[in-house]
């Protein structure tokens, strides 16, 4: 909106204070999240929580910080891969994450995401599969 405006040489001060906070909840790390995350930047700024108010219904969806709703009526907080318990970051830099997961028999893992490409490699007991 903020570049049309521009090319029509037509004023859009609302537009332009909007563009500030998302280029603000771009440097905070939301870029890759919907646009309601903007009210994150306010939060930052005053302290003040307004996303987590009590009363608040959590967000359902498949971002992290969302949250799965289950048939019985249970919600979960989706997680990013790394702070799910059972997945222990062995190396991380510029290039490559490796985590090392482990289940028992039987063992399910929190909700998470994996937000990053991944290659998935799966050793299993002689036998166990």
């Amino acid at each position: 909106m903020h570049s049309e405006a521009k090319r029509l040489q037509s004023p859009v001060p609302i537009a332009s204070a909007a563009l500030q906070q998302f280029v603000s909840g771009q440097s905070l790390g939301y870029g890759f999240k919907d646009d309601s995350q903007v009210v994150k930047v306010y939060e930052t700024i005053t302290g003040a929580s307004v996303s987590n108010s009590k009363g608040s219904k959590p967000k359902e969806g498949d971002n992290v910080g969302d949250f799965w709703v289950f048939e019985d009526g249970t919600t979960e907080e989706i997680l990013e891969v790394a702070k799910e318990p059972r997945h222990h970051l062995v190396l991380c830099n510029a290039y490559t994450r490796v985590l090392r997961v482990q289940f028992m028999p039987n063992d399910t893992t929190l909700a998470h995401r994996h937000a990053e490409d991944s290659l998935y490699f799966f050793l299993v007991p002689r036998g166990e599969f």
